[in-house]
């Protein structure tokens, strides 16, 4: 009887491939006659080499999704301290709406509302230049007396505070992988490492060596066919 092995499934998520080729590549380290097939070192080694970079790739598309988050969340807390300032600026009397008016002079000397559609790197330097002239003690006695001015104050101090640490790992990451390949790209990569050269030498070596290989094969195949389970499943309820 023929041993086959079914080949991964196009439609698995780039997400999911490196979770199945990294338990591939474990299972192939702890199996004597794989480590012992140069014919397998090299189709694992090349395999585990593309589930390192895919989930690197992955986690630096992870970081960059989170940097735009907080890039809305500082650009909120600039715009909430804009409508504060105006509001003050608008219903105070005497010295609270002189102070308002001071604040509200920094605000948009440092580009008012629009300052939210600067690049990153720009609006970066706006905000910390902002914050500083904010944080004089002459300025911190002017917001004392206006309510919510304080908060809002802080809220953009920390959300400009995350922003640059988040923005710091990106740029060292962006760094690090210039040449470095889309997650797309890579699970390409890896299916076709699996299904043209793993598969076929699965099958083969299940086939002439049964003894040494067959549990093995057996193993990965039941890894591979929860991983197709798992996308033909998601597959269906969309066309549901």
């Amino acid at each position: 009887m023929k041993t086959t092995i079914k080949s991964v499934i196009p439609s698995i998520r780039v997400g999911e491939i490196p979770a199945l080729s990294n338990a591939m590549v474990e299972k192939a380290k702890k199996c004597a006659a794989v480590t012992k097939s140069d014919l397998f070192s090299a189709a694992f080694t090349e395999l585990e080499d593309l589930t390192k970079q895919s989930i690197s790739t992955l986690n630096a598309e992870k970081v960059s999704v989170s940097l735009d988050e907080l890039d809305s969340a500082r650009d909120a807390a600039w715009r909430a301290l804009g409508i504060g300032l105006e509001g003050h600026a608008a219903l105070q009397k005497g010295e609270n709406k002189e102070a308002a008016l001071s604040l509200l002079e920094v605000y948009n000397r440092h580009g008012g509302k629009n300052a939210t559609k600067l690049n990153f790197a720009a609006e970066s330097s706006t905000f910390e230049s902002a914050i500083e002239e904010f944080s004089t003690d002459a300025m911190k006695a002017k917001a004392k007396n206006l309510g919510g001015v304080e908060d809002a104050l802080s809220a953009l101090k920390e959300a400009q505070t995350a922003f640059s640490a988040q923005f710091s790992e990106v740029s060292n990451q962006t760094a690090t992988a210039k040449n470095t390949k889309s997650s797309s790209e890579l699970k390409k990569m890896i299916l076709s490492c699996i299904n043209d050269k793993i598969v076929p030498l699965l099958s083969a070596a299940a086939l002439i060596l049964p003894a040494d290989y067959a549990d093995f094969t057996s193993a990965i195949g039941e890894d591979i066919a929860r991983a197709n389970a798992s996308a033909t499943r998601r597959s269906t309820k969309k066309t549901e």
